[in-house]
């Protein structure tokens, strides 16, 4: 987990395992609605199911966590 992606929040180019975007606070973890499992923001279209619970995934469905 130590590639670079875009903030969800600010499109700012951010890496590793950062919690939140050093640019703009932006939580850089999703969260499942259904059970709490949570993985990176980047990986949010490889889940298109929750593999804790079976929740459907996917950045539509998914809650960024919080500060």
């Amino acid at each position: 987990m130590d590639g670079t992606f875009k903030c969800p929040g600010c499109k700012t180019t951010t890496w590793g395992n950062l919690k939140h975007c050093a640019n703009c606070g932006q939580a850089l973890d999703i969260t499942c609605p259904g059970c709490g499992w949570s993985c990176r923001y980047m990986y949010a279209d490889t889940y298109k199911y929750c593999p804790s619970c079976g929740t459907k995934m996917g950045k539509e469905k998914v809650e960024s966590s919080t500060k």
